[in-house]
């Protein structure tokens, strides 16, 4: 994949950026690419193991367990949630769209609105209206209406797919 450097990413303005989902192949990108561009990043992962290489800052947390993201949103400016159920789901432990993707993220949003956070940035999916009622979109677009809600700036990226998906 290529990597982009520089550019007006989510901390253009110097605050940093929580990267949640960091372990994931989307977010391990976002995380490398923001780094890369001197955007002070910390990855959020569940397993302090599994955190990109040359992340300067590693939070461990899991975004079913809100106790654990406190110190995670400390003096972060900006949220980047590449977080979500593998549209793979072989996976051992699969939990589903509804059962992870909605429950974690509106855990993040609660913690980022708790800690001040000013933007927050959500990986959703391009789809047509047509597929609003499958499990994976309608995982998405319930985050979606939740951060339009919230009074935070939002930016919803709607890619057609990543990697596997």
């Amino acid at each position: 994949m290529a990597r982009a450097t520089g550019g007006d990413g989510p901390g253009v303005s110097g605050g940093r950026v929580l990267v949640a989902g960091a372990s994931g192949a989307l977010g391990r990108e976002v995380a490398w690419s923001l780094s890369a561009s001197g955007t002070p990043v910390r990855a959020l992962v569940r397993s302090a193991a599994r955190a990109p290489a040359g992340a300067a800052e590693v939070a461990v947390g899991d975004a079913l367990a809100p106790h654990t993201l406190t110190a995670a949103f400390e003096g972060v400016e900006t949220v980047f949630s590449a977080l979500g159920a593998s549209v793979a789901p072989v996976l051992t432990g699969w939990r589903g769209y509804t059962g992870l993707d909605v429950p974690a993220n509106l855990n993040l949003l609660a913690a980022a609105k708790q800690a001040g956070v000013r933007r927050f940035v959500y990986v959703s999916v391009f789809h047509p209206q047509g597929m609003r009622g499958t499990p994976y979109v309608a995982a998405h677009e319930t985050v979606v209406e939740a951060l339009r809600k919230s009074g935070l700036s939002v930016g919803i990226v709607r890619p057609t797919g990543f990697f596997s998906a």
